[in-house]
């Protein structure tokens, strides 16, 4: 499959991995992820946050907000940026699936 957008997740100036989007729903913009190795750093962190959304905010509110503090923590070491140099803010990580934002 041939992209024509790309985002970059970097710690620095660090390449962690490159995010191809392929789908939309405002407003997020679901796409294919390619880690690096460098990825395996930041990942116990996604896979926290994708742990603690899988219920249903009105199930678990708790779990929700610390996810969103971790994406919090996640936005202040790391960023995404995509190839004109616009950032995002980088949702969910799962195997090859991630989700972001546009900065609006």
């Amino acid at each position: 499959m041939t992209y024509i957008m790309a985002f970059y997740l970097k710690c620095g100036d660090v390449l962690l991995g490159t995010l191809y989007p392929d789908d939309t729903d405002f407003p997020w913009i679901y796409c294919q992820f390619e880690p690096t190795e460098h990825f395996e750093e930041v990942k116990p962190l996604f896979d926290q946050v994708c742990k603690l959304t899988e219920k249903d905010y009105e199930d678990a509110p708790d779990d929700w907000e610390t996810a969103g503090r971790l994406l919090d923590e996640i936005h202040a070491k790391c960023q995404l940026i995509d190839d004109h140099g616009h950032q995002a803010l980088i949702g969910q990580i799962s195997g090859n699936e991630a989700s972001l934002r546009l900065y609006t």
